[in-house]
């Protein structure tokens, strides 16, 4: 059996780049007669610098300090440890630095009001949509509604722009239905989505809206579905 030593070869500067490079487009296990000359004392080298637990590799590192060097079957195992490894590596790597795509909200579909939205967990956020006015005229600022009437700003939007910030999940759902969500604020909090005002007569409560905000609230989401169909073409 044929043994190589960790010190046959001194290896090239960039050897152990190429290796690697390699073994990640292998495909398939390392067999001995895979590796090129000089590739086996590399391998032996990587191994001598690992702190690894594995049982079979502690056992090699053993083996090669007390007889200087393995067989090239053993040498074999000893890359595919080292492929192992590297493929292992880079897809954690990924895991912990990709973030999902926040999705986008094209408020410019959605009139100014008040809007709530209802998250799997059966929680109700509730939102203000503002349209600015003078020098922000193009602009859309967000805030959430806390308590009912205190309103903590979450962001705006630029002219032409669209969404893609903090609760950019919850908006994009007013943008799918903006007169539920309107309707929404309005059954849960007792307040008239349009106006604001307390809603006093319990069919108003449930329609969410006034009944002359009712008709405001349909004029104005037929002229903004007008301007989606314009936008969306």
């Amino acid at each position: 059996m044929d043994i190589e030593s960790a010190d046959a070869v001194v290896p090239a500067v960039d050897d152990r780049g190429e290796i690697e490079g390699w073994l990640r487009r292998l495909g398939r296990k390392v067999e001995p007669g895979d590796l090129k000359p000089g590739w086996a004392a590399i391998g032996m080298r990587w191994l001598l610098e690992q702190e690894s637990g594995f049982p079979w590799l502690i056992e090699m590192k053993a083996r090669l300090c007390e007889d200087g060097g393995l067989s090239g079957r053993q040498v074999s195992g000893v890359f595919n440890c080292w492929r192992a490894d590297l493929l292992a590596a880079p897809q954690s790597s990924r895991d912990r630095l990709v973030k999902p795509a926040r999705p986008e909200a094209n408020l410019r579909l959605v009139p100014s009001g008040r809007y709530a939205v209802r998250r799997p967990d059966g929680h109700v956020v509730f939102y203000q949509v503002e349209r600015g006015r003078g020098r922000w005229a193009g602009y859309i600022f967000l805030c959430q509604v806390i308590g009912g009437s205190r309103l903590q700003y979450v962001g705006r939007v630029a002219p032409g722009r669209r969404y893609r910030g903090p609760r950019s999940g919850d908006l994009s759902k007013v943008v799918q239905d903006p007169e539920g969500a309107a309707r929404l604020f309005g059954r849960e909090l007792g307040v008239c989505a349009v106006c604001g005002c307390r809603l006093t007569d319990d069919g108003s409560r449930r329609a969410g809206v006034g009944p002359r905000c009712a008709q405001r609230l349909t004029r104005i989401l037929a002229r903004y579905g007008a301007r989606a169909g314009r936008v969306m073409q």
